[in-house]
């Protein structure tokens, strides 16, 4: 897949979408033109990009079968998570009360819940906890502390009263600062992911089981108390379960496979063990490196150097012994799926294979220096001279292409999308003769509506009380740009009000910042900078005053579109900002609408909008790279009908403004 992005890392989760899309939509065409969803297996060297195949394979209605969201309730971040649960539903529990009062929610640390518990020490101690401001000798500081942690725990009991138990959940992870916690934390990914699958299961208990917080608290429990401590696949499957099957690399060591799907081909190795400073090894024991307090860094001496090399060495001949084992699994069909950026081809013609730092470039370098891909550089152009003619000899077919991830992401909602052609592929034969011997073709057809007969609204069956806008107009900038939050976490964009991102520190120092976090600080600066027109010069000094005030870190500045802004707010479609009777900036509504014959709570969150002449302008802030208005119709439309249902006022005018090309469409 072709990448047009520049500030993405190709490893980064957030831009596996498009290549999970492809996927999904590259087996469902496959099964359309007559194969079985047993003949696939997708398989990935992480499980990682597993769960969002999963995702979309399932919006597609095609059966698959993984364990990669398994996860176990004695994680301690999964543990300390449903200890919020429990006391935003019931407080009166002291194990979990007391975990929480520890947490980054509760604020609290062990001497304050000392002097807490002196005060009383008999009863429990919610009870002394709810009445230490009754005590003469109370620090006025932890008693203003005590109102505010449960002051807070209101307000997200009022919250839950409007959220499905599935969005609650993720409104409590972010808004409690949670999330944030365990990302600044050791392996943060990993027990962020933990909890993130947590709530993939409350998701689907939600859809089968009694709604509310209240009844997923005694499930939990008796799972706990069960000690069914992890999420397991219920049974083994046979060759015979017709579903499409997603594993690790790993797990399919000794597998004959029909047809192989190998992912993910540009995701780095994991040299993490060569690293680090200290060096650990089986055989040659342990090496430090030297800290040099001129450079501060550390920096390699002839003990860890050999050292390092040694696990290096290692580490690589695993990589290509789990290469190996991916493609020896096969017996008919193999494709192999990885994101190349616009810089690429270039870099290949320059690497070394013994260098390659990923599957992709050194499969890519193997078979591009080879007579078989020399159709494929003649079509694209490309000068990368033809060394060998090894594939020839081992009488092997092999054909190369590259598809616009914007093309794939456009296409999620169209049955349109571009897939090499299976007619003459044995793999998608139709049904056997054998099969159609004596049964007509009408019988056939009347078999097949019978089997796969589903009721039509089984749909709204499901549906949430509670939705968003962008859910509900299916055209989530999530979903449909590259400007991509991390998984599917920010998808809930429009319920969480006034969110604060604050990336931690220890995060912020670690290269570029990526176009996730770019797109969210530019809708920061234009959410805090005052409505006026700016010069270069005003404008770096308003940008300064937000650094000082904590707002935004100063070595982000350097990724705010400043000409952008200066544009923006010079604009005709912007000048209604200095004469409107009424700004507002991140407005939140919720509206009552009738959807497809379900009523439904409706949030939504509109960036900028002022009312001229008792008519409102909205305006939406876009930071995709590609300019798509059509994607965001839907969403413009119910921001309109919610602020007109609100206000009672006509929206006369709704635009989206693209940052990064610094234009205007109106949407009509």
């Amino acid at each position: 897949m072709e990448d047009e992005t520049e500030d993405l890392d190709p490893t980064d989760k957030d831009q596996e979408d498009a290549q999970a899309l492809f996927i999904a939509k590259y087996i469902d065409n496959a099964i359309k033109n007559g194969a079985q969803a047993r003949d696939f297996t997708v398989l990935a060297s992480t499980k990682n990009i597993l769960p969002t195949i999963s995702d979309y394979l399932f919006e597609l209605g095609v059966p698959f079968y993984t364990d990669a969201n398994s996860f176990s309730y004695e994680n301690t971040e999964v543990l300390n998570f449903i200890n919020l649960l429990k006391v935003i539903d019931n407080d009166e529990k002291d194990i979990p009360l007391l975990s929480v009062l520890l947490s980054v929610f509760g604020g609290f640390d062990e001497e304050d819940l000392a002097r807490i518990r002196a005060v009383d020490k008999s009863g429990s101690f919610v009870h002394t906890l709810k009445s230490y401001g009754e005590d003469p000798k109370a620090s006025e500081n932890l008693t203003s502390k005590i109102a505010g942690f449960f002051n807070r725990l209101e307000i997200f009991r009022e919250e839950e009263k409007l959220m499905t138990v599935y969005d609650f959940c993720y409104h409590v992870l972010v808004k409690s600062g949670y999330m944030a916690y365990i990302l600044a934390q050791n392996n943060g990914k990993k027990k962020l992911d933990n909890v993130l699958k947590f709530i993939q299961e409350v998701k689907a208990y939600e859809e089968n089981a009694d709604p509310g917080l209240y009844n997923l608290i005694i499930y939990i429990d008796r799972i706990i108390s069960r000690k069914a401590a992890s999420i397991e696949p219920q049974a083994e499957l046979s060759d015979q379960d017709n579903v499409v099957r997603l594993m690790t690399i790993h797990k399919s060591k000794g597998l004959t496979l029909k047809n192989v799907i190998v992912c993910n081909l540009q995701k780095r190795f994991n040299m993490a063990d060569s690293k680090d400073v200290m060096l650990l090894h089986n055989e040659l024991g342990v090496a430090l490196k030297n800290f040099d307090p001129l450079k501060g860094k550390n920096e390699d001496n002839i003990f860890s150097g050999n050292l390092k090399n040694k696990i290096f060495s290692e580490s690589m001949s695993e990589e290509v012994r789990l290469l190996y084992v991916a493609l020896t699994r096969a017996t008919n069909k193999m494709v192999l799926v990885g994101k190349i950026n616009e810089k690429f081809f270039d870099d290949l013609k320059r690497s070394n294979l013994a260098k390659a730092d990923n599957f992709l470039e050194e499969l890519s370098k193997i078979i591009l220096e080879d007579k078989i891909s020399d159709p494929f550089k003649n079509e694209n152009g490309l000068d990368i001279a033809s060394s060998s003619d090894y594939f020839k000899e081992l009488n092997v077919g092999l054909s190369i292409s590259m598809i616009d991830e914007n093309e794939i992401i456009r296409s999620r909602n169209s049955k349109a999308l571009y897939l090499p052609d299976h007619s003459d592929d044995s793999a998608f034969d139709q049904v056997s003769d054998e099969a159609q011997n004596g049964i007509h073709e009408e019988d056939l057809d009347h078999l097949h509506d019978v089997l796969v007969h589903r009721y039509k609204n089984e749909r709204l069956t499901m549906a949430p009380i509670k939705r968003t806008v962008s859910q509900l107009s299916k055209r989530n900038d999530n979903n449909f740009s590259d400007y991509k939050k991390p998984e599917s976490l920010f998808k809930l964009r429009e319920n969480l009000e006034n969110i604060d991102y604050d990336r931690p520190n220890f995060l912020s120092d670690k290269g570029k910042l990526t176009a996730t976090e770019i797109g969210i600080m530019n809708h920061k600066v234009y959410q805090l900078l005052p409505l006026r027109r700016y010069s270069p010069v005003e404008l770096e000094e308003e940008l300064l005053r937000l650094v000082r005030e904590g707002h935004i870190k100063e070595e982000h500045l350097k990724v705010i579109n400043k000409k952008s802004i200066i544009n923006f707010f010079g604009s005709k479609e912007a000048s209604g900002v200095f004469e409107a009777e009424k700004v507002m900036r991140e407005e939140s509504f919720t509206m009552k609408l009738n959807y497809e014959g379900v009523d439904l709570l409706v949030d939504g969150q509109i960036d900028l909008c002022f009312k001229i002449n008792d008519e409102f302008t909205i305006i939406d802030f876009k930071t995709n790279s590609v300019i798509d208005p059509d994607l965001y119709k839907d969403q413009l439309a119910l921001y309109a009908k919610g602020l007109e249902k609100a206000t009672g006022k006509k929206v006369a005018k709704k635009y989206l403004y693209w940052v990064k090309h610094m234009t205007f469409t109106e949407i009509v």
